[in-house]
């Protein structure tokens, strides 16, 4: 009967001890996953905010910025950019850049062009820059622009396209009226050349 007993009291310890085990790991865990947790909570902050950061940066570009992913769709696009473009945001994030560089028949698949810039740099990641590009507004109409693709990259692997574009309407006006302003000079002195030798006569 004592060894009986002393069996019963060591089970009735050992449950107690197991009981209590468990107790300090399931408040172990609760504290680990609740460190955890507030660690967690720590990092999305940070990232809210370094994403504020990089909106607030984007926002104040001068150019319009446009991010692509790798199948050519629009990731995020700046405010310069919308003002130009005429577009809300939510009207252009998830919509393919095709839309904005090519006048787009309806009923056509909007695609990136395989021999275009942007195209080229999803596939080779080598920056291109173009000097007389145009874009389309929401409004059907165009643009000149220049342009430059960066590569976005991830774990050393192309995941997508920074384009960066400025509207060159005015450079546009300027270089029109220079050439307007050198073919008259040129005319008025072959005119002159032209009186000289009635002149001398």
């Amino acid at each position: 009967v004592p060894v009986q007993l002393l069996r019963a009291a060591c089970a009735v310890v050992a449950a107690i001890s197991i009981g209590r085990l468990l107790q300090i790991f399931r408040f172990d865990n609760r504290r680990k996953l609740g460190h955890a947790f507030n660690i967690g909570k720590l990092a999305l902050q940070e990232c809210y905010r370094i994403m504020s950061r990089f909106e607030a940066i984007l926002d104040s570009a001068m150019e319009g910025i446009v991010g692509l992913d790798h199948t050519g769709s629009i990731t995020f696009a700046n405010d310069t950019a919308l003002s130009m473009l005429g577009y809300r945001k939510e009207e252009l994030i998830g919509k393919p850049f095709h839309i904005l560089s090519h006048r787009i028949a309806t009923g056509d698949k909007p695609r990136l062009v395989e021999n275009s810039p942007i195209a080229h740099t999803l596939q080779t990641g080598e920056i291109q820059r173009v000097s007389d590009g145009r874009l389309w507004r929401k409004n059907r109409t165009w643009f000149p622009v220049s342009y430059q693709t960066a590569p976005l990259q991830q774990g050393g692997r192309i995941c997508g396209v920074v384009i960066a574009f400025r509207d060159t309407i005015e450079v546009k006006l300027v270089e029109r009226r220079l050439n307007d302003v050198e073919y008259l000079r040129s005319k008025a002195r072959r005119q002159e050349r032209q009186i000289s030798p009635r002149a001398a006569a």
